[in-house]
């Protein structure tokens, strides 16, 4: 699975918990996108 957006990124391995491997290739790149969607959430939580 390829996934571009990080929401889907955060939900597939954090919600699911489809293990970074299986999300995506490189491995690093689904680490940053959960990275970058943690880090909208918490900006949209804050800014409330």
């Amino acid at each position: 699975m390829r996934f571009g957006d990080p929401i889907m990124a955060r939900v597939l391995t954090q919600v699911i918990g489809v293990p970074y491997a299986e999300a995506a290739r490189p491995i690093g790149t689904v680490r940053s996108r959960v990275a970058r969607a943690r880090t909208q959430l918490v900006s949209s939580w804050t800014a409330a």
